[in-house]
């Protein structure tokens, strides 16, 4: 079980190797999957083991585990209605339709709501289940109004360093609208 997937293809993944393969591909990257049962190996003087026998039910289990990461951000995914499109290696791309909640006492979309999909799409570029990054300093400016009816935030890491990262957000809206710049500086944690 390969967890936090982003290489084949949009979003995040669990990718799932199963093994007893029976094609032979000379271009196998996988090779230790063509033997069904589980194999022993040594590496650097640790012992470890290609698979292992499971149940559907425990594969379904490790499988969903990897959907509450980002789930128990409440407020992000489930408040303000985000979704995380694309995830790269410190990159990320997420997606918030506009709705009534989002709006403002005149009608335009708030700019806590932008701020919050600014912060999230960091979030998911720098966050895994093995290492954290909280913001330490952002400043966001906010370049014109939304005229569309979904943001979509691009988080792209621009330096990183032992202790610290920074990180560009650039929102814009469906219609191609940039809606505003954040510059976010993480600390690892």
């Amino acid at each position: 079980i390969q967890r936090m997937c982003f290489h084949d293809g949009p979003g995040i993944r669990t990718t799932v190797f199963l093994k007893g393969c029976n094609l032979h591909c000379p271009w196998c990257a996988n090779p230790e999957n063509i033997i069904a049962s589980p194999q022993e190996y040594e590496l650097d003087g640790k012992k470890g083991a290609y698979g292992y026998f499971c149940s559907c039910d425990d594969l379904l289990y490790e499988i969903l585990k990897d959907r509450e990461f980002f789930a128990n951000d409440k407020y992000a995914t489930e408040a303000s209605g985000i979704v995380i499109e694309e995830v790269g290696e410190n990159y990320s791309k997420c997606r918030m339709p506009i709705t009534a909640i989002h709006k403002n006492a005149v009608g335009g979309v708030m700019g806590g709501a932008v701020y919050t999909l600014c912060d999230f799409a960091f979030a998911v570029a720098t966050n895994t289940p093995e290492s954290h990054t909280v913001t330490a300093v952002s400043q966001i400016s906010y370049m014109s109004l939304v005229k569309g009816d979904e943001l979509f935030a691009t988080a792209e890491l621009i330096k990183d360093g032992r202790r610290t990262c920074f990180f560009k957000v650039t929102v814009t809206d469906n219609l191609g609208t940039l809606v505003a710049i954040a510059n976010t500086t993480g600390m690892h944690v």
